[in-house]
């Protein structure tokens, strides 16, 4: 009977470590990705949890997005206290900017910097808004809440959802 090496054993275990380097390098983007996509997610899912919270207390409520945070923070705006502890986005996420209609007067949506709060009525309404997340690789999401519903919308671009926000203040020009 003829034993393996020690020679052949480190040639074997140097071809599986580099195939679990291959491996492992080309499940690292769509790991990344799918990542990106659940921070997306759970960014829609602090909006439902606020208004439904709202709806449930009979109170208002709100959004405090800290952008240099990168967190959400659910406040209670009577007392001033978090709902709850602040939502951290995933490492590598970002919260470039968050709009309502009437940022857009003020210097567009690269003009909003700091933080930015999301006012929620006790009937679970808010002005639509939208927001920027931005992730590894030139990862970027685009959503607008839809205010009455809180139906979130993925928009291709800036440019898309500034013309989709504008649509309300231009039917109030036109009703001038």
């Amino acid at each position: 009977m003829r034993a393996f090496t020690l020679m052949e054993l480190m040639l074997a275990l140097l071809i599986a470590g580099l195939l679990a380097g291959v491996v492992s390098l080309s499940l690292a983007s769509p790991v990344r990705a799918a990542g990106f996509e659940d921070a997306v997610e759970q960014v829609i899912g602090i909006d439902r949890h606020v208004r439904q919270r709202a709806m449930a207390t009979g109170r208002p409520s709100q959004m405090l997005f800290q952008l240099h945070r990168d967190q959400i923070a659910c406040v209670d705006p009577d007392m001033q206290l978090a709902q709850r502890p602040p939502f951290n986005l995933p490492a590598g996420c970002r919260l470039i900017w968050v709009a309502t209609a009437h940022d857009l007067t003020h210097g567009g949506l690269r003009g909003i910097a700091g933080d930015a709060t999301i006012h929620c009525s006790s009937l679970g309404m808010t002005p639509s808004y939208a927001f920027e997340l931005a992730g590894a690789e030139d990862q970027r999401a685009f959503v607008l809440i839809c205010g009455l519903t809180g139906d979130a919308i993925r928009l291709e671009s800036e440019q898309d959802v500034e013309k989709l926000l504008r649509l309300p203040q231009e039917a109030r020009d036109d009703a001038d």
